[in-house]
């Protein structure tokens, strides 16, 4: 119930997101929004959705965009996914 009503709080955001200004922000929305209820887990689709945002970020070569607590945050919830447990 509570990976229901995280994903439709979600989908409420995706309203207001600007979707024609070349942002890559709709990755880690879409991502997010769809891994949540999949896995019946906040937590992973919180984690992709950062993994993802840090990845677009570096990737693009908007290295000034990328906060290190982000890019911070993204290692940790790829080495927790990475490591078995």
């Amino acid at each position: 119930m509570a990976s229901q009503f995280d994903v439709n709080w979600s989908a409420l955001g995706t309203r207001t997101t600007s979707w024609k200004n070349g942002d890559r922000k709709y990755a880690t929305i879409v991502i997010a929004a769809v891994t949540m209820p999949l896995t019946y887990s906040i937590a992973t689709g919180i984690g992709l959705g950062f993994i993802t945002y840090a990845l677009g970020k570096i990737v693009s070569g908007r290295f000034a965009d990328a906060k290190p607590a982000v890019v911070g945050l993204a290692l940790l919830f790829a080495l927790k996914f990475a490591l078995p447990g």
